[in-house]
């Protein structure tokens, strides 16, 4: 559909080709659709590829933009994205223009005037022109970004006014006091008040060994040990010797090493069956590049063929494409 911009249709372009009427001007910004392509410089839009797609007035009967063309009709634009069949435009005062497909109302159009929305129940439309959305929702509001998908549209929207800073209830709030103050507390939902709660919570240590526990806890099997400084603490309360409390810690730390190594040969498998797949799928792409290459061998690859009509093979000369699925 020309999507690539070169001046003439071709099914694959093998390397990369300058886009001549782009150089001059210096796009900041280009994207595309499925059939068309989109580029942005100097709050000018630039489109070329499927005719109806490109916002230039042009229907599905119209051959297809073979060139970047500026599309006319549109205020300095900010920022451009493209949907699967449609295009989205932010102008610099905060407008959302849109063209293409709006079969699924993508496009915003129903109603198209939020002040009378006689059409609101019609179906949706396409829109061959730059299409500035009317809403309700929209009218207060300065819109920051807009872009697409295959059949919905997503806008950012500013109201203009500001809110309590977010730095008031974050991690980055670095309230100020006096010598001789309490020490102060961790700010509600702040990073240091989750870490205060998650510690809380975790266990002060390591199951150690049963019989080890039995020797100084009664046969109770369930005394933890986390470091040196966790077991002189709970040391006197058990009646531990320094000798067992030395050997506690031992346990704690073997056991702690043992759980990184675990962890470790988890983590080495995982990578080594990522890497296989990663060269399995490899392998396919190349074979399906390799086919599909070999299928448009010849003039497809080099020269342009224009608007000449193909003549389909005979069946018996038909080829099927190799594919993966």
């Amino acid at each position: 559909d020309g999507q690539i911009g070169l001046g003439f249709i071709s099914m694959v372009v093998p390397i990369l080709r300058r886009i001549q009427s782009l150089s001059a001007g210096g796009a900041s910004w280009l994207g595309g659709g499925l059939h068309n392509s989109a580029a942005l410089g100097s709050g000018k839009v630039w489109t070329w590829g499927k005719a109806e797609e490109c916002g230039h007035g042009l229907g599905q009967d119209t051959a297809p933009i073979l060139v970047p063309r500026v599309l006319a009709g549109l205020p300095d634009i900010r920022t451009v994205r493209c949907g699967g069949h449609h295009t989205l435009a932010c102008s610099e005062v905060g407008d959302v223009f849109v063209w293409g497909c709006g079969l699924t109302y993508q496009l915003a159009n129903r109603p198209r005037d939020s002040a009378n929305p006689v059409d609101v129940d019609e179906d949706p439309e396409d829109e061959l022109r730059p299409y500035c959305i009317s809403s309700k929702q929209l009218d207060k509001r300065f819109v920051l970004a807009a872009d697409g998908g295959a059949q919905h549209s997503v806008e950012l929207a500013w109201t203009g006014h500001y809110g309590p800073s977010v730095k008031q209830n974050s991690v980055y709030a670095t309230p100020s006091f006096r010598a001789g103050d309490p020490a102060p507390q961790p700010l509600v939902g702040s990073r240091e008040a989750f870490e205060d709660e998650r510690l809380a919570k975790r266990p002060k240590g390591l199951f150690v060994d049963t019989d080890i526990a039995s020797q100084f806890g009664g046969g109770n099997s369930h005394v933890v040990m986390w470091d040196a400084t966790a077991v002189a603490e709970v040391r006197p309360s058990f009646g531990l010797t320094e000798e067992h409390s030395a050997q506690a810690v031992r346990q704690s730390v073997a056991a702690v090493a043992t759980g990184k190594e675990v962890a470790a040969v988890a983590a080495a498998r995982r990578l080594a069956r990522e890497e296989a797949r990663a060269r399995a799928d490899s392998g396919l792409i190349a074979k399906a590049e390799a086919e599909i290459l070999s299928f448009f061998s010849g003039s497809l690859l080099s020269e342009p063929f224009g608007n000449r009509a193909l003549v389909p093979a005979p069946p018996e000369q038909q080829r099927v494409l190799w594919s993966p699925r």
